[in-house]
């Protein structure tokens, strides 16, 4: 529950992002250099650097771009779609169950399995998906 990190499960083996190896068929380990303090402590010494020089770093658009590619994946996996990025910035979406207050003194609806070739990429939670 306090780890960042992936699993991969393959049929030769698994491997870890977070612990940098893989074990298997054919094992792996990233030896770190000595002068690498870790992912976080590199990105806050970067984003550090970069405002003392002048020059700050905004990474909104990379992340903006990486999480709609996610949900463009996520949609065609739903929708059974090849869907293009100017489809799915278009659609409507409103996945929300409702205002929390709604939901803190009654039931919530649980909305049905996606099924690839039922569900539409423009829905709301409240139409049941």
């Amino acid at each position: 529950r306090n780890r960042v990190g992936e699993w991969f499960q393959g049929s030769k083996g698994t491997a870890m992002a977070h612990q940098q190896r893989i074990d298997g068929a054919n094992p792996w380990r990233w030896t770190k250099p000595e002068s690498f303090l870790g992912d976080y402590v590199q990105e806050h010494t970067d984003l550090v650097a970069s405002i003392r020089a002048g020059k700050p770093l905004n990474e909104l658009k990379r992340i903006a771009e990486s999480t709609l590619t996610a949900i463009m994946g996520r949609e065609s996996t739903y929708t059974g779609q090849e869907l293009t990025w100017d489809e799915t910035v278009a659609a409507v979406q409103d996945l929300n169950p409702g205002p929390l207050a709604q939901m803190a003194y009654g039931t919530l609806d649980v909305p049905p399995v996606p099924m690839p070739g039922r569900t539409k990429l423009s829905r709301s939670f409240k139409e049941g998906w």
